[in-house]
């Protein structure tokens, strides 16, 4: 099951207008098929369901505001929201080719409730409140509710064209903006946490993203040892480790890239932490195809681990899925029965964490394909920081 793992292009320092001007020429997203796809699967559950949770709601119909929902039966798809996104609304169903009735309304349960009445009515219900489900309950006269499960995160879990294309462009995005400020580090500059943070979302906002993906996590000496620690004053200085988190967000789709390294170079116990966690990586990508078991991809970056007596350090899953959201299936992990499956995008980010010692993880973005895996983020794992 073959992998690439390939050095980025020698432009990397200098390539801030082509990726912004690539942003900007991207195509409006059609989300065509996708109900299509979700009626099949609701066929059997429900006579009619309400999308409610803003991703979902983004992958269906294009609307991207924060206050809306959608009723979905086999002859209608309605899409309630308020009188803030009306216009914005009809925009955006248009550019993904969605024909919908728009329903303006504050109270957005009531504009609908005329298609809820008799009905088996399907929630998200991972994502209702419990005071929306009472809502919809007492509307439902003579009908019943039932939970859907998360049917629409299942389907979102395959990379359509578009969706693969904003994808890779935010990888692109932090690979060069990593670049650029590591060299600028070794240069002298942006030597507290906080100023690394801020310095590589700056460099990602120039090269075209419109946001992070997440809040980005700079930990040094033993603040590394904190899998999501926050940006701090401190400085960092030789003999630190330094574990820099990271994603741009394209489009509504967030990268997710991991890179540690040794500030000045490596004591015995750092390198013998970084080189395991290396070999443990690349043993999970090298696994990572179609028809493999997330969680087998999980238990051999553990082996790997275990071998080098370091197992116990590793305190979270080995990756996840990432798109609309940064954290969504499948979860490579040994709780999940998920198999991966041809367009599936997923983080691979074992780690190791010791105490007032420091931590190391490496993680990439990997697109599973036909024939094995494609690594998206591909900035070199180079882990010696001069100073």
């Amino acid at each position: 099951m073959p992998s690439s793992e390939t050095s980025g292009p020698p432009q990397w320092l200098h390539d801030s207008d082509r990726l912004r001007d690539a942003v900007a020429a991207l195509e409006p997203m059609s989300t065509t098929g996708r109900l299509a796809a979700l009626r099949s699967s609701l066929a059997d559950v429900c006579d009619v369901a309400v999308i409610n949770k803003p991703a979902n709601i983004r992958w269906l119909t294009g609307f991207t505001g924060s206050n809306g929902l959608v009723v979905v039966s086999p002859e209608r798809l309605i899409l309630a929201t308020d009188e803030r996104y009306g216009d914005q609304a009809a925009s955006q169903l248009a550019s993904a080719g969605i024909e919908a009735e728009v329903r303006i309304s504050r109270g957005l349960y009531a504009v609908v409730s005329e298609h809820l009445i008799s009905t088996k009515v399907g929630l998200e219900g991972h994502h209702i409140t419990w005071d929306d489900q009472r809502t919809v309950q007492a509307m439902v006269e003579g009908g019943s509710v039932v939970p859907i499960g998360q049917v629409v995160e299942g389907l979102r879990r395959h990379k359509d064209p578009g969706e693969l294309a904003r994808l890779e462009l935010a990888c692109r995005i932090a690979d060069a903006s990593l670049a650029e400020v590591l060299s600028e580090f070794v240069d002298g500059r942006h030597r507290t946490e906080r100023d690394v943070a801020v310095a590589l979302e700056r460099a990602m906002a120039e090269r075209g993203a419109e946001d992070r993906s997440f809040p980005t996590i700079v930990a040094s000496g033993p603040n590394s040892a904190r899998p999501h620690a926050q940006p701090s004053n401190r400085t960092m200085s030789s003999g630190d480790l330094l574990v820099i988190d990271m994603g741009a967000k394209v489009d509504g789709y967030g990268s997710d890239m991991t890179r540690s390294f040794a500030v000045g170079g490596f004591t015995a116990e750092t390198e013998r932490m970084y080189r395991a966690v290396e070999e443990s990586q690349a043993g999970g990508v090298q696994l990572v195809a179609s028809g493999v078991g997330a969680d087998a991809v999980h238990r051999a970056t553990r082996s790997v681990l275990d071998e080098h007596g370091l197992v116990e350090y590793f305190i979270h899953g080995t990756g996840h899925g990432i798109g609309l959201e940064i954290h969504e299936g499948p979860f490579l992990s040994s709780t999940t029965d998920d198999t991966l499956r041809t367009g599936y995008v997923v983080t691979v980010e074992p780690g190791v964490y010791i105490p007032e010692v420091g931590g190391v993880r490496i993680e990439d973005s990997v697109l599973v394909t036909e024939d094995g895996n494609r690594r998206l983020t591909n900035h070199p794992k180079d882990p010696v920081l001069a100073v």
